[in-house]
């Protein structure tokens, strides 16, 4: 694209500028060898024959730095890579031919930039080596080669038609025309035959769809063009009527043949000489050569090893002296305009001047021996002609510069010279010399041919170029102006994500077409967002509001460096709403790489800029609940707030906005890296501002919310049988502004009998006043087990009976892993299937339930750093045969060569799925282990409700509308279910809700009945509506009720008058004020007091200082250790008692018998164990069964 763009300019209205596309090539190329895609550095991938051609284009543009990154990563990386493998050319099969391109690429340039030798051939002599090697795989090779296992994919059927054969023609057209490779004209002639046959056989995959039952496909692209029916087992396709029909690597047919197509004349051994892609004839001194291989843009003389190759346009006809004196063209532009310059890249011509013609234009150039010449000529519509000829005058030395484009200050003004010859030819001079006479501007790359200007203010500078061949120097000056920026706005872009604002949609005008432009609206810079991939605008807190799905799918936006270039600082504040709970490293905002905000392990955003370290808010934001985020940028440190307050910062980071350059990306919803998490929720108000907001001006973006406990999230702990279950002090609380916090809980108190035996119950708790919570208990008996090990266990994946490696009961047979490279014992993996770039899973079922409480994967890699996940997570089938993430995991930690291991909150099921998103290509476990208990361990024993109880068996309303609540209190205190329902015999005179909130209607007496969803326990209250006749004077004066505070057995009340005629509540003596919410009055009851700990002779508790009442959750039994109060000498006993670690109950000492003498009891430490004092210290040794006195009569008498 970039090619074409920047070659024919006037073609079409294309969408980006040719810069873009290379830049995009460029990125694509980093990503590709960055680890973060399969098939990078370590394996050969189909087209690396244009990285060449990107770095040149590259320098070409300025972009001398991405150029020399490129380079480093070919030998870094890719020659690094190949060089120390004998037989470098396959991927992952050892006889597989993927790695042709892309190793004869690492070599030519090793060749040309003088890459580090490897240890097994020259650059020249690998290139030789594949240009054997791409001959033999293409129908030369001896029987035994052809017929050889395991190398069946160089059989017939792949040599012609397999993904390779594309650009098969790369390696073995250069080693054929290009490389000192010592060859006869016969041996040429029989080379270019299989050469030319690479081609041809190329043109058969361009749209050369399969034999498929589905109409759609004809004619389409295939993935590896079969010849015959059948598959191969290791490569595991799905086919159609026995024949593959996936789109894929072939689609490079049209691609590769623009790219290798030619004319070339040879001269076969047999058929004498022959044009392959052309007709030829010999006129004696020369060819005259008519061009039929379509691209029309290639002429290659093999014998005479002259080649002409056109950068745009098409020859129609050549004609070449055989001498490599001169030739001329005939060239149709095909309509894409009149006058323009083509540009002729010409190898083999005799050295001396030339002279070129082309209508009125005359120019000369000078050819050298063994060099290609780059020439430059003006050609005008249809059927020019392009005359070259010998002749003895020489060109003198020009410097030409392009006429830079007005600009303004914050615009880097690139400055394109040349040091031409002649007028026509294009050559690198010995040296470049950029200067600018003004000050107040700067140049970079002031040495390069293309170089970059940057000023400080608006004027008028003057540019000069000097350029230095041999022993002449030429230059030009020209002049550069550049005008002020537009006044920046406070307002850079805002994006409101209402439907007006997007520019262009699918038919139906209801969905959002693929890269969509949304516009900025209000008075901004008129940045607009490129939407792509997205799908559709969704109801948000505002009007519309931009919907991210979380995967590539649901897309994500993206910004120029236009947006960002001028700002020293910033503002940039988002709306969002999250859809549920994000995957690690999520991504909102990406910013060139290198200011980031994403959603870390622990679930909270994070803010990370440059190389400083990451900083998490600790803020869990809750999925539903709309929360503004604001980063201010002020130079290079950076602050962000979430709902107006700050939550985390870096400073002194080294990033600045305003230079982070136009190759990088800016990115809302997604990362730079391909394959990372999507951010999934909704996103509103995405506002950028050309300041920093102080902390006062965030503050005021948001309206302030009340942090106030909401609701408790319910968990579920395990506690042995008999033993009193550890209640965690704080559980995790939903608050109104939708947050996740830990919050302190009181529990009730937990009945022994609740775990004297294995059962499930539930113990009820209380954050405050109006938020309860529930803890589920499940009580199991003996250490917990390797529950894939059960014999009901039944091991699944994603791949299911399509496996083509060993199936997922693997991972409950394979031997105890040390390695995540250990594949000897097999593994799971997914290659050859179509799960292999997307997420994959594997999955236990069992029989019957069971108790799950953690789980270790071992993940493994192989040598091309394949199959380990980046993440993966967890999930249980609940009781609808629906798969639920799991609460309050320990973090999904993804370890190298040992167990992954993650702890959650215990879950009673029959499944447990592990899902894994991959870092490169597939995904492989070697051992999964998952711990629990058996469900037999663990019977439910639902606690039943005996009764139910309200707090007011009648209720007095004077006024329509008036409320109050009732409250119903269930016994026991921990039943299972709590549900109840509520109803009113007489809704016409007083309803009830779901709450228990009874309203007022009109005159006359109800029944407000309250009943359990558990045994229909019922408790009913009296409710009398007395409405005072019209003209009811109140008394005078009113009853005043005064304050009563609140107990922990009773409720208190607010003061209040009330009216003893009619029962009307008063807010005021004067009875002005009526009170219709009585529930406004009433005082609920306050929390217990609790004493110090109480005890008995098996547990401790506390009680109410006021009441005496137990307090909840604090009844459990003792936790009893041994207490030393005298130690045993050899002659006198000692003392000793058990005392509660919690409480300090103790219980009545007991003697420890003097160690000389005395009967040894095995089951007390005390007595079956002497203490020894050494110089290391004190020894304990065990006495079980020996003869003190023996040995103490032993030691007297020695």
């Amino acid at each position: 694209m970039y090619k074409i763009a920047e070659n024919y300019p006037e073609l079409v209205d294309y969408r980006e500028d040719a810069e873009t596309y290379l830049l995009r090539a460029y990125n694509i190329f980093c990503t590709q060898n960055n680890g973060s895609v399969g098939y990078g550095a370590n394996c050969g991938t189909m087209g690396e024959s244009s990285v060449p051609d990107i770095i040149e284009a590259l320098e070409q543009e300025g972009y001398y730095e991405e150029a020399q990154n490129m380079l480093r990563i070919m030998e870094e990386n890719k020659y690094e890579a190949f060089e120390n493998r004998p037989y470098p050319y396959g991927s992952e099969y050892a006889y597989d031919n993927t790695a042709e391109e892309g190793v004869f690429v690492a070599a030519m340039l090793a060749q040309e930039y003088g890459f580090e030798s490897d240890p097994y051939m020259s650059p020249e002599e690998r290139i030789k080596a594949l240009d054997d090697k791409t001959r033999a795989c293409r129908g030369v090779q001896p029987l035994w080669y052809y017929y050889a296992n395991p190398v069946t994919i160089c059989n017939e059927n792949w040599w012609n038609f397999q993904y390779s054969m594309a650009l098969a023609a790369v390696p073995m057209d250069n080693w054929l025309r290009l490389q000192d490779n010592g060859m006869t004209q016969e041996e040429k002639g029989v080379a270019e035959r299989v050469n030319y046959a690479s081609k041809l056989g190329n043109l058969t995959c361009v749209n050369s769809g399969q034999i498929c039952v589905d109409p759609e496909t004809i004619g389409t692209v295939a993935w590896s063009y079969q010849s015959e029916m059948g598959d191969y087992a290791a490569v595991g396709d799905i086919r159609y009527n026995g024949w593959r029909h996936r789109a894929g690597e072939s689609g490079l047919g049209l691609w590769g043949a623009l790219r290798i197509l030619s004319a070339d004349v040879a001269t076969d051994p047999i058929f004498g000489l022959f044009g392959y892609g052309c007709e030829v004839n010999d006129n004696g001194s020369a060819y005259e050569v008519t061009p039929l291989d379509g691209v029309q843009q290639r002429l290659h003389l093999i014998d005479e090893e002259i080649y002409i190759e056109l950068n745009r346009d098409q020859y129609t006809k050549a004609v070449v002296n055989k001498d490599g004196t001169g030739f001329t063209l005939t060239v149709d532009s095909n309509g894409t305009g009149d006058k323009h310059d083509l540009e002729l890249e010409v190898y083999g011509l005799a050295a001396g001047s030339y002279q070129i013609q082309s209508g009125n234009y005359t120019g000369t150039f000078t050819a050298a021996e063994g060099e290609t010449e780059k020439v430059v000529v003006p050609v005008t519509g249809n059927g020019s002609e392009i005359t070259v000829t010998k002749t003895t005058a020489a060109g003198g030395l020009t410097v030409e510069i392009e006429e830079p484009a007005e600009s303004v200050v914050s615009d880097t003004v690139k400055l394109y010279g040349k040091a031409v010859v002649g007028g026509a030819q294009i050559i690198g001079a010995d040296k470049y010399e950029w200067t600018v006479q003004e000050s107040g501007a700067a140049i970079e790359d002031a040495d390069k041919a293309v170089a970059k200007l940057n000023v400080t203010e608006a004027g008028v500078y003057h540019v000069t170029l000097k350029a230095t061949v041999g022993g002449e120097t030429k230059e030009k000056t020209v002049t550069v102006t550049v005008k002020d920026d537009p006044a920046m706005k406070e307002l850079v872009a805002q994006f409101t994500f209402e439907d007006d604002t997007i520019e262009g949609k699918d038919e139906t005008g209801a969905n959002i077409a693929n890269n969509a432009t949304v516009n900025s609206v209000g008075d901004t810079m008129g940045h607009t967002a490129l939407a792509s991939n997205f799908q559709r605008m969704e109801e948000g807190e505002d009007g519309k509001a931009a919907r991210f799905t979380g995967d590539i799918k649901g897309g994500y936006l993206e910004m120029t460096e236009d947006a960002f270039k001028r700002l020293e600082s910033a503002t940039i504040s988002m709306d969002i709403c999250l859809e549920a709970e994000q995957a690690i490293n999520a991504t909102l905002m990406d910013l060139g790489g290198q200011i980031l905000l994403y959603f870390g392990e622990d679930g909270a955003l994070h803010l990370q800029a440059g190389e400083a370290e990451s900083v998490s808010t600790n803020i869990s934001m809750a999925p539903e609940f709309w929360k503004n985020v604001t980063l201010v940028a002020d130079g290079d440190n950076y602050i962000l707030y979430v709902d107006g307050k700050e939550c985390a910062s870096v400073r002194g980071t080294g990033v600045f906005l305003n230079q982070l350059g136009s190759s990088k990306r800016y990115l809302f919803g997604r990362s730079q890296v391909e394959n990372g998490a999507f951010y999934n929720g909704l996103m509103d108000n995405l506002t950028i501002r050309s300041r920093a907001l102080s902390a006062d001006e965030v503050a005021g973006l948001v309206d302030v919310k009340e942090h106030v406990p909401l609701e408790a999230v319910p968990t579920t702990i395990t506690t042995q049988v008999g033993v009193a279950p550890s209640l965690p002090a704080q559980i995790k609380v939903l608050y109104a502004d939708g947050v996740y916090e830990m919050t302190n809980v009181t529990w009730e108190a937990v009945d022994p009998e609740l775990y004297a035996q294995m059962s499930k119950f539930t113990v009820k708790g209380a954050v405050n006043e109006t938020v309860t919570a529930e803890i589920n208990v499940l009580v199991v008996d003996g250490d917990s087990i390797q529950l894939e090990q059960l014999p009901d266990t039944h091991a699944d994946s994603i791949m299911g009976d399509r496996s083509t490696s060993d199936g997922p009961s693997i991972l409950i047979t394979h031997e105890e892993p040390t390695d995540s490279y250990q594949w000897g014992s097999g593994a799971w993996q997914n290659w050859g299937d179509g799960s292999q770039n997307t997420n994959a899973w594997v999955s236990y079922t069992w029989d019957s339930p069971k108790v799950i409480t953690g789980s270790d994967a071992f993940f493994a890699i192989d040598g091309n750093q394949n199959f380990f996940p980046k993440s993966y997570y967890l999930e249980y089938l609940d009781e609808n045969g629906q798969w639920r993430p799991l609460e309050s995991t320990s973090g999904y930690k993804v370890v190298m060569s040992g167990y992954s291991n993650v702890t959650f909150n215990p879950v009673v099921t029959t499944g447990l799925r592990l899902t894994m998103t991959p870092s490169k290509d597939g995904s492989a476990i070697l051992k999964w282990k998952v711990y629990g208990w058996e469900s037999n361990a663990t019977p439910p024993q639902d606690v039943p409700v005996t009764g139910v109880a309200l707090n007011k068996d009648e209720l007095l309303f004077t006024e329509a509308g008036a409320s109050e609540t009732l409250i119903a209190e269930i016994a026991p205190h921990n039943a299972t279910n709590i549900n109840v329902s509520w109803s009113s015999d007489r809704p016409e005179v007083a309803t009830v809700d779901e709450n228990g909130k009874v309203t007022a209607v009109a005159n006359g007496t109800a029944a407000i009945t309250v009943t359990t969803e558990d045994g229909n326990k019922t408790d009913s209250c009296v409710v009398t509506v007395e409405i005072p006749e019209p003209g009811h004077v109140h008394d005078d004066p009113l009853k005043k009720v005064e304050e009563k505070p609140a107990t922990c057995t009773q409720e208190g009340n607010k003061a209040y008058y009330v009216c003893e005629s009619c029962g009307t509540w008063f807010e005021d003596a004067a009875g002005e004020k009526p009170i219709t919410d009585h529930d406004s009055v009433i005082l609920p009851k306050t929390e217990h007091t609790p004493s110090d700990w109480k005890a008995d002779a098996d547990n401790h508790w506390k009680e109410c200082t006021e009441c005496t009442e137990t307090i909840a959750g604090s009844l459990s039994a003792h936790s009893f250790e041994w207490i030393i109060d005298r130690e045993a000498t050899a002659t006198e006993d000692g003392s000793k008692h058990e005392e509660c670690s919690v409480c300090g109950y103790a219980k009545e000492p007991v003697r420890i018998p003097a160690t000389g003498t005395g009967p040894v009891d095995p089951e007390d430490p005390a007595t079956s164990e002497i203490v020894v004092e050494t110089d290391a210290g004190q020894v304990r040794i065990n006495t079980n069964g020996i003869d003190l006195q023996r040995i103490a009569n032993a030691l007297v008498s020695t």
